[in-house]
């Protein structure tokens, strides 16, 4: 009798973006990229929490294998989300990553002493190739 063979589960991608066409690039580049992924977008830090923790409507939510943050939300701080991520008890072994425009010497700063890398949002999809071969090595799977 041959073993049962798994079942291939796509990567799970939380997207933390307040921009919705920001989010649509990144969801293209990812599914462009050959890579086996599935992304959640969130708008605000509360929507991603709650993702997170299942609660809600997010209560069957997948298990996510990394949360990409962009920094520069308008209702809200991005950089207090990640930091909430790397402290966290239940999240701190998450992989994250940051991917915001106009990154700050002092957002590079803060993003490489919580362990987290950072990148700044190409300015053509062209750009996104390493930016993504990156982002799988960082995903739990």
């Amino acid at each position: 009798m041959l073993p049962a063979m798994e079942t291939a589960v796509a990567t799970q991608i939380l997207h933390l973006d307040d921009n919705t066409a920001d989010a649509a690039v990144f969801h293209e580049v990812v599914a462009a990229s050959g890579w086996d992924a599935q992304v959640h977008h969130a708008i605000v830090p509360s929507q991603a929490t709650l993702f997170l923790n299942r609660i809600g409507d997010y209560a069957r939510a997948p298990q996510a294998d990394l949360v990409v943050v962009d920094l520069h939300l308008r209702a809200s701080d991005g950089r207090q989300f990640i930091e909430m991520l790397a402290k966290h008890p239940d999240f701190k072994d998450l992989p994250s990553a940051v991917l915001s425009g106009a990154l700050t010497r002092g957002d590079r700063a803060r993003c490489k002493a919580l362990g987290v890398p950072c990148f700044e949002k190409p300015l053509s999809i062209d750009g996104y190739g390493p930016i993504i071969a990156a982002l799988r090595k960082r995903a739990r799977r």
